[in-house]
């Protein structure tokens, strides 16, 4: 049966990164193609990378759905956005969390969280993520420390 769209859910802490890749086949019906954990930091990210390029389907662009937590997200959507084949959405935590509520789904661990923004960014159309400037990004990090 025919893949219409392909989706990383990412479930980023600061230490650890949860990731459930799945795909959205053309009878509606969702797929896990599998789900894993890393760390959060540049050494994972290209291990991340590998993984996700060798179970994802080559004629379609790779969607990476995440939720803005605080700074720890930032690394990891500024590492995918600069690949051509993949599509960074970063949402407020709040959508995601009314998401949530919409499946009816109770529980609440990385995993599951992963497994959410994956499904969503599968039945959502999401906006691309746009990072800031380098100065911004900059001044950003002057202003926390």
């Amino acid at each position: 049966m025919k893949v219409l769209k392909q989706n990383v859910g990412l479930e980023v802490d600061s230490k650890k990164v949860k990731v459930s890749l799945q795909v959205l086949k053309e009878d509606m019906s969702i797929r896990i193609l599998g789900s894993r954990s890393w760390d959060n930091s540049v050494k994972a990210f290209e291990a991340m990378e590998e993984w996700i390029e060798k179970k994802r389907i080559k004629e379609l662009d790779v969607h990476l759905t995440m939720e803005a937590t605080g700074v720890y997200y930032e690394n990891l959507a500024y590492f995918f956005n600069d690949k051509s084949s993949f599509i960074v959405h970063v949402l407020l935590p709040n959508m995601s969390n009314a998401f949530r509520k919409s499946l009816n789904e109770k529980s609440k661990t990385d995993e599951i969280d992963a497994k959410i923004l994956g499904h969503m960014g599968l039945e959502r159309r999401l906006r691309r993520w746009e990072p800031m400037s380098t100065q911004m990004r900059q001044l950003k990090k002057y202003n926390r420390e």
